[in-house]
């Protein structure tokens, strides 16, 4: 039986470190506290109190367990079948919550680009939508559901290049499922 490690150990970068490394790299944010949220849906609430884009972030894996990180818009519903090509994947699914905390350092439901920093094998690839990198305010966790932090979407581009996780900006439009 292997440790429920998505409920135990600390996590490997808390919101704290994170918010100091964007404050020694000049990066404006504003911390917004709020009750936990699991899914997009659940954060609804958050768009009436925090301003500008609100994102999910989807961690994948393929059937060759390679892995990718995408960031969308919230209100974006992938067809992931269609995506999987175009981001370089085959028949991919969600990752599990171990995998995703053995990659990215974060539990379930807390998923957000700046875990690609606890990725230090480069496993994951990052691909951020290009309406999310380029929004002059978005809303992204700080490693920890119960938090939000607003900041520009280029500021987020910026960090995941110093942290050697350069994102694909792709415009993810073509691959949205019908309503």
């Amino acid at each position: 039986m292997t440790q429920d490690t998505t409920q135990d150990a600390p996590l490997p970068t808390p919101p704290e470190a994170l918010m100091a490394r964007l404050d020694a790299m000049g990066i404006p944010y504003r911390l917004h506290t709020h009750k936990a949220v699991f899914t997009a849906e659940e954060a609804a609430f958050l768009e009436g109190v925090i301003p500008g884009m609100h994102i999910k972030n989807l961690f994948l894996k393929d059937k060759k367990d390679r892995m990718a990180l995408v960031v969308v818009p919230h209100d974006i519903s992938l067809d992931l079948k269609t995506l999987a090509p175009a981001i370089g994947l085959d028949r991919i699914s969600f990752g599990s919550p171990d995998r995703l905390w053995t990659y990215l350092g974060v539990r379930p439901g807390s998923v957000n680009p700046f875990c690609a920093m606890n990725d230090t094998g480069n496993a994951v690839q990052v691909i951020m939508h290009e309406a999310a990198a380029t929004a002059p305010v978005l809303s992204a966790h700080p490693m920890l559901n119960t938090m939000s932090l607003e900041m520009a979407g280029p500021d987020i581009v910026r960090f995941l290049d110093s942290v050697g996780h350069k994102p694909r900006l792709l415009n993810l439009n073509a691959f949205c499922r019908a309503a």
